[in-house]
């Protein structure tokens, strides 16, 4: 969607989710505790 400039947000409990996404929020009790990029859709090592 990049390329569109069109954002999506998907709010998941589903680890499959994070190999579709470039960007990652964890929440812990409602507050934002970790951002992850990515790149092509997996976590980097």
């Amino acid at each position: 969607m990049e390329e569109t400039g069109v954002t999506v947000l998907i709010a998941s409990h589903d680890p499959k989710v994070i190999e579709a996404v470039d960007l990652v929020y964890v929440l812990e009790d409602g507050r934002l505790v970790e951002t992850i990029e990515q790149v092509g859709g997996k976590v980097p090592a």
